[in-house]
């Protein structure tokens, strides 16, 4: 009987090993699906990024440009009204 015993007893140990594989199996795939999920966030956060970098490029390359066109206009107007007022005289 102390050989069935043994043999119970192994046997029992075996079905416990396979239900904590089981387990771990399943949890591995759970972790799997987590990390596929974060990895499609991180691919989604970095075309945002590109996104955005693209849009604020676009939008300094716009203010840079409409600086240029605001500064010409000043030098226009300053040269407008300097033809405009008088000569300075000349002190004796």
């Amino acid at each position: 009987m102390k050989l069935l015993d043994q043999i119970g007893a192994l046997v029992k140990a075996i079905m416990s090993t396979k239900q904590e594989l089981t387990h771990h199996r399943e949890s591995l795939k759970e972790l799997e699906r987590q990390a596929n999920r974060i990895e499609d966030m991180l691919h989604d956060v970095r075309e945002r990024l590109v996104r955005l970098e693209t849009l604020h490029g676009a939008h300094r390359a716009e203010i840079e440009a409409d600086l240029s066109r605001f500064k010409s206009e000043v030098e226009r107007a300053e040269t407008r009204i300097s033809r405009l007022l008088p000569e300075p005289r000349k002190r004796k």
